[in-house]
């Protein structure tokens, strides 16, 4: 081999072991690594609803999704990057990527089109997990599913797909380095824990009103458990295939409210109310699907 292109392939190589992204992403798998292996997985607190691992894993999404941004948008444009990073953060949790696209919105605001796009992308993944996770429970429960969801789908796809097509083709990332610190990632964690304490206390009480009402207040924290669950119960024939249905798309509104919160507390005006809006579609389109086939 020449000695000048071995020379550049060794240049290239060092330039990206040195990077700053190369450094946060090993720095994130090592801490990542060492702090799940020793924080227990049990449910604690009240009503038993605070898992701790789960609260760590949430925050290290935040701060994964966060990094994954930059090194996306810095790697294959701002617009393509922030899609690719929304819908990929989207199957690992889209209340936390929309969160990190808020703090990225918050740090400077040329980076709010990119933002925008991968909070409304994470979306197109939420969708397409539930349709995942009730198929691999009760597949005739997703064709019944079908028209609710194929409109909230629908809803999604397009609402990402204006939001991509809002950032400037070939714009760069900005220099200044949102800060993506691990307060900002334990705040997000912080009300997740919170919104799963009042989830189990509310089923605590309400448990025996029926599986609608469970299912909204567990989809503040996860609507795809909730979903699962509701999928085994319809598979089982403990609930009617309308209830199901209902229960589903409770949870979907739930957690699209849990979205809207956490938009409003890490990002901009600019950042929230696109969001929020994008957000509101998805559920009106879910319902008016449901509405169309009772």
């Amino acid at each position: 081999m020449n000695d000048a292109p071995r020379g550049a392939v060794l240049r290239r190589v060092r330039e990206l072991v040195a990077s700053r992204h190369v450094r946060e992403v090993v720095g994130l798998v090592a801490a990542s690594f060492v702090v799940l292996h020793f924080v227990p997985d049990v449910d604690v607190g009240p009503y038993g609803a605070l898992n701790p691992q789960h609260l760590v894993r949430i925050a290290i999404a935040v701060l994964g999704v966060g990094i994954g941004a930059e090194i996306a948008a810095s790697t294959l444009g701002e617009r393509n990057g922030s899609f690719l990073t929304g819908l990929v953060g989207g199957f690992l949790s889209s209340t936390a990527t929309i969160a990190a696209m808020g703090v990225r919105s918050r740090a400077d605001a040329r980076n709010l089109g990119g933002a925008l796009s991968a909070a409304l992308a994470s979306n197109v993944a939420t969708v397409c997990q539930y349709g995942i996770v009730v198929a691999s429970v009760d597949v005739h429960l997703l064709l019944g599913l079908a028209v609710p969801f194929g409109l909230a789908l629908a809803a999604a796809i397009g609402v990402a797909a204006f939001a991509a097509r809002a950032v400037e083709t070939g714009s760069t990332p900005t220099a200044e380095r949102p800060r993506f610190g691990v307060v900002t990632a334990l705040l997000v964690s912080a009300t997740s824990g919170v919104l799963a304490i009042l989830s189990a206390a509310c089923s605590a009480r309400l448990g025996a009103i029926g599986t609608v009402y469970v299912s909204a207040i567990a989809g503040l924290v996860d609507a795809h458990a909730t979903a699962g669950s509701v999928a085994s119960l319809h598979e089982a024939s403990r609930i009617p295939t309308s209830d199901a249905t209902l229960a589903l798309i409770a949870a979907l509104t739930a957690n699209s409210a849990t979205k809207v919160l956490l938009a409003s507390l890490t990002g901009t005006r600019s950042f929230a109310l696109p969001v929020v809006a994008g957000v509101m579609s998805i559920v009106l389109a879910a319902w008016l699907g449901y509405f169309a086939v009772v």
